[in-house]
């Protein structure tokens, strides 16, 4: 039967992997005969064919400094989604934000809610590798733990985030685990030698990119390095990488996702050094682009690498252990290419079409 669904999304349409998701989920909603709304505090970039979109009338909140913008943000998408609803129907409400919490708990009445589980603040803590201050903290802690014990369905993106959902206190009955899944037919690119090591994602403390870079100090400093992407940490990293003698590392700031595509596809090894990682969306879109990846041992990229055969684990912020991989890794490019093919294969479990199974299991 169909239903009307309503997603709640900061900055609809961003480049965020939550952006992506949300988008992602509207779209196998939409496919699957159900209506979809789409309620933000704004609409970023595209949004999915066919959704309903309602946001604020004016952007007032992005004036406000630091934490006071999101809950702004918050308050904005609370407002939006009240107005909406006396006026229209509406079957469930997902959020994939979780200071979003509120007001879908609190608009929700009677209809279920799911909250759609990215991240936990309790993982960025615990790793050592919280990029947040002492309030922002405070604020994702509250939120996590409301939403996770009021809502109907915590959907999780790793077994190691459905994990953490039930120790902050979501009913084990509730919680559900879809990862972050790829359409596996974008990824075309033929295999072309151009770097030896590509990183791919936010340059931030959770990131782990400094153990990279010093990870290949002591490695040929000719080695062809990739950094793909921007964060608050870009100057430092850039400044690392220079004293240590990275003569051929380029940082190539944020590309979109078709150019990331193309450059995962280039390199002979990807390295993903994550503090704190989720699920890895990065990975298995190295993966799903034909590269081996070295991953840190940790979250969800635990349960995408299977070690010799699409890749290798190493202990997380250990940059001697990294090196000593990498140095092996790297002088055996016969395996690394053996690799490839697998690397493929393994990415095929996490095809965006076994979504809607799932989620139509769930709350569709």
């Amino acid at each position: 039967m169909s239903k009307i669904v309503i997603h709640l999304v900061y900055s609809l349409g961003g480049k965020g992997s939550v952006q992506r998701r949300a988008h992602l989920d509207a779209e196998v909603a939409r496919a699957a005969g159900h209506e979809v709304v789409m309620a933000t505090d704004r609409v970023a970039g595209p949004v999915p064919a066919g959704v309903k979109v309602v946001k604020p009338a004016r952007l007032w909140h992005h004036r406000l400094p630091g934490v006071l913008r999101e809950l702004g943000a918050m308050i904005a998408v609370h407002f939006t989604l009240a107005r909406y609803l006396r006026n229209n129907a509406a079957d469930v409400i997902v959020f994939h934000d979780s200071t979003l919490c509120w007001p879908a708990l609190w608009n929700a009445g009677k209809r279920p809610t799911v909250y759609m589980v990215h991240a936990l603040i309790r993982d960025r803590i615990e790793s050592g590798a919280n990029p947040y201050g002492a309030l922002r903290t405070w604020l994702y802690r509250q939120a996590n733990r409301y939403g996770l014990r009021h809502s109907s369905h915590v959907v999780c993106v790793s077994q190691y985030m459905a994990k953490m959902a039930i120790a902050e206190g979501a009913d084990p009955s509730a919680v559900a685990v879809v990862p972050n899944l790829l359409d596996l037919t974008e990824f075309t690119t033929p295999h072309v030698a151009e770097y030896d090591v590509i990183y791919a994602g936010r340059l931030s403390v959770e990131k782990g990119v400094g153990t990279l870079i010093t990870a290949l100090k002591d490695l040929d400093p000719h080695l062809k390095v990739a950094i793909v992407g921007d964060g608050p940490q870009r100057g430092q990293l850039e400044v690392h990488a220079a004293t240590s003698g990275l003569a051929a590392c380029s940082f190539l700031g944020w590309v979109d996702r078709a150019r990331l595509r193309a450059l995962l596809a280039t390199a002979a090894v990807q390295v993903v050094p994550s503090l704190s990682e989720p699920q890895g969306v990065v990975a298995l879109e190295g993966l799903a682009a034909g590269t081996p990846v070295i991953a840190a041992n940790v979250g969800g990229l635990t349960e995408m690498i299977e070690p010799e055969t699409n890749g290798w684990l190493f202990p997380a912020g250990d940059a001697g252990a990294l090196q000593r991989l990498l140095e092996r890794v790297l002088s055996d490019r016969t395996t690394l290419a053996g690799m490839r093919e697998r690397a493929k294969r393994s990415a095929q479990a996490f095809d965006l079409r076994t979504m809607q199974n799932r989620l139509e299991r769930i709350y569709l």
